[in-house]
């Protein structure tokens, strides 16, 4: 196709190069700009709340140990790690970081912007009491999973997963309808 259009093929190590001392602000002003376009023709979510709802994850991507060898994650495996903060009102990522595969989440969570008001939800693997009050401090709501070993004491335990949250006005049910969303297609 570039044949019949008069266009010569880029070489992949021009290709590597010009990336290599490109700015990462540039990525970062297409992303924002993609973004806003997705905003505008995206789908409002069905659930309904009045406070911004934000899904914060991270995900590992494997890669091969021998074609990137900074990314050295177990013994003979190589991955970098997505952590994405997804806003449920149209299902768009508005805060994205790539770390190396043995990043934890809870070093990264700090960094995550986050207003007064929001309302974030989390898995386990973000359990930092330190980073909970912090997020409270701030005005901002959260639900998670606690961790089967923390110390706490329940006076009466007929559910089946304890949920952890700042918000003592929601309901119960509010709070699982919440808690669901974190995984909603």
């Amino acid at each position: 196709m570039l044949y019949h259009a008069g266009i010569k093929p880029i070489h992949r190590s021009t290709l590597a190069y010009a990336n290599e001392h490109r700015s990462h602000e540039l990525f970062k002003k297409l992303f924002l700009a993609m973004l806003s376009k997705c905003e505008a023709i995206a789908p409002k979510h069905k659930f309904r709340f009045k406070n911004p709802l934000h899904a914060i994850d991270a995900t590992i991507i494997p890669l091969c140990l021998s074609l990137y060898n900074w990314a050295k994650f177990r013994t003979a495996k190589g991955a970098v790690k997505l952590h994405v903060k997804l806003n449920h009102s149209g299902y768009l990522p508005t805060f994205m970081v790539v770390t190396t595969g043995k990043v934890h989440e809870t070093q990264i969570a700090p960094s995550i912007p986050l207003d007064k008001g929001d309302v974030a939800i989390f898995d386990k693997g973000y359990t930092n009491f330190a980073w909970y009050k912090s997020l409270d401090d701030k005005g901002v709501f959260f639900v998670t999973r606690i961790k089967r070993n923390a110390h706490y004491t329940v006076s009466d335990r007929k559910d089946y997963i304890t949920i952890l949250t700042n918000n003592f006005t929601w309901s119960a049910k509010t709070i699982a309808q919440i808690y669901k969303e974190r995984r909603a297609d």
